[in-house]
């Protein structure tokens, strides 16, 4: 083992914290189409700000661990990665956060509707329920004009 190997040699980053883990899952959705673009990366901060309990985390500091971890894993697997390290109670509110980035730029790709089923499909929600939360975003994000 050489000297440097230990600096080579990068830690998986691990989540610690729901936090984290949902900043990642939005970070993941709205990259999946190979691009965070601006209205993404807006509706990402607003549902953090929104949300009381990411609004007193450090989104800078969550925001930095997701890079890292997309940098790592991709972020198809960092998408799956997140939503399964949150407890079933928080199911319903990162898939509908999963569901609002990924519909805030307008277009849902073929993968990123596979990605968003295949959290719905881990997720403790039965189909119904999945589908209302589904079904919520589209209302959501529907032009007004």
């Amino acid at each position: 083992m050489g000297f440097f190997d230990s600096f080579r040699k990068q830690q998986k980053p691990e989540f610690t914290c729901n936090e984290d883990a949902v900043i990642t899952l939005m970070v993941a959705m709205g990259s999946i189409d190979g691009e965070l673009d601006q209205n993404e990366l807006l509706a990402l901060v607003g549902l953090a700000r929104v949300n009381t309990s990411l609004n007193g985390a450090s989104l800078e500091r969550s925001f930095q661990f997701a890079v890292k971890y997309l940098k790592a894993n991709g972020a198809a697997q960092s998408a799956v990665d997140a939503f399964s390290y949150l407890p079933g109670e928080l199911h319903a509110t990162a898939l509908s956060f999963a569901c609002l980035v990924t519909m805030a730029d307008g277009v849902v790709t073929n993968e990123e509707e596979s990605k968003l089923m295949e959290l719905a499909e881990v997720s403790n929600l039965s189909e119904a329920e999945s589908q209302a939360v589904i079904n919520t975003c589209i209302a959501i994000m529907k032009p007004v004009a």
